[in-house]
């Protein structure tokens, strides 16, 4: 994810969609004290940002392939369903880092706002990742050509292949 806070603002463009929601500020961990800010959220092509009602401060997230949407469960979403906000959760890793982002729809139609947020940030996501990672047809069976491909993984059969059909 780049924080634009921290000078990396990777995303941009038109919105595919746009709408309030509340951010966890602490994660989740100690929703209500640990306090949400209301944004308003835009969810572009590469990314999603967020600024602030009260501050205008502006966060963007900028897509990667290994981005993660749920429905948040457990103990904590009691705390967060009581005060009428129903969450969701993105999260994303990079080596040891694991960045977690807790959004909230708010308003008798939580509900539905919340499932209106996920289905348009799972299909962008789905978009990007297909234009990170184009398709290929995957084969489980060694290339004759190449010997050493009948005892690999697959994911080591699948660099073989592609090396082997562009050329290289």
């Amino acid at each position: 994810w780049a924080i634009s806070a921290l000078g990396v603002d990777a995303t941009g463009g038109m919105p595919i969609c746009t709408g309030d929601l509340f951010l966890s500020l602490d994660e989740g961990r100690d929703f209500p004290h640990g306090g949400t800010e209301r944004c308003t959220a835009l969810l572009l092509a590469s990314g999603l940002h967020l600024v602030t009602r009260d501050s205008g401060v502006v966060r963007s997230f900028a897509w990667n392939p290994f981005a993660a949407l749920s429905k948040v469960c457990g103990p904590s979403q009691d705390a967060w369903e009581e005060g009428g906000m129903r969450i969701f959760l993105l999260s994303s890793s990079r080596g040891d880092q694991t960045r977690r982002l807790f959004l909230a729809a708010h308003g008798e139609d939580a509900d539905a706002t919340r499932e209106r947020w996920l289905r348009e940030i799972a299909g962008a996501l789905r978009l990007y990742i297909r234009s990170q990672l184009p398709p290929v047809d995957l084969s489980v069976h060694p290339l004759p050509q190449v010997p050493e491909t009948a005892g690999r993984l697959l994911a080591g059969h699948l660099l073989v292949r592609l090396r082997a059909t562009a050329g290289g």
